[in-house]
């Protein structure tokens, strides 16, 4: 996943290098960077009772909050990755909270490093840069952070936050997890047959149709 995330910020930062240079190579004039516009930010201050603290329903929910011994908030949102929809709602998440609260800091999983997005803010189309994002939002390849760092108008830093070495480590387990999906899913179908056969022998007639509960149940 963080590995994916990589090649295709990666793969985004090539792409958009070759447009660059085809259009300031063609074009009549030359090229000027056009930098997002800044906004007079209207922030309100964080509410002492985190249970006051609001977000706009059509975007995010907040599931719960806790009150710690020190003075430090850390808001977790939950990804759902690639999925577009929440990669787009998770992005205006940040920007309400940077918008309304002022939020400056965003930790980002997946990365190792801060996330450097001056080559996307400056490039001077920002119409087609929007559009050519869409396309790697809807294909499930771009993420909440790296559009939130382009595109949201307040300045923050995206800090990676991953210990990259362990995280190489996780991920390769989780592709060997995901090579052995298939054969496990068969034993626990034969498991699953095997406890079905047991309880057609053991249970009476009477008490099986109160224990025949879907194991996933």
């Amino acid at each position: 996943m963080g590995l994916q995330r990589n090649r295709n910020f990666y793969r985004a930062i090539a792409s958009f290098i070759v447009v660059s240079f085809i259009i300031t190579t063609v074009s009549v004039s030359p090229a000027r960077a056009t930098p997002l516009e800044a906004e007079t930010p209207q922030l309100q201050a964080l509410p002492a009772n985190l249970s006051e603290l609001s977000v706009p329903s059509t975007i995010a929910s907040i599931q719960k909050s806790y009150s710690g011994s020190q003075d430090k908030l850390v808001i977790v949102i939950q990804d759902a990755h690639a999925i577009p929809e929440a990669q787009w709602n998770i992005k205006q998440t940040i920007d309400f909270l940077q918008q309304t609260y002022g939020i400056q800091l965003v930790a980002v999983e997946g990365a190792p490093y801060k996330l450097d997005p001056q080559i996307f803010t400056s490039f001077p189309d920002q119409q087609l840069l929007r559009a050519l994002f869409k396309d790697y939002l809807n294909a499930g390849e771009v993420t909440a952070d790296t559009l939130a760092s382009i595109f949201n108008k307040h300045e923050a830093v995206y800090q990676g936050i991953e210990d990259w070495t362990l995280y190489e480590e996780g991920f390769a387990y989780f592709l060997e997890a995901m090579e052995a999906t298939a054969s496990i899913a068969g034993k626990l179908e034969e498991i699953e047959n095997d406890l079905k056969k047991a309880r057609a022998e053991t249970y009476s007639p009477v008490v099986l149709p109160l224990k025949t509960v879907p194991l996933e149940s």
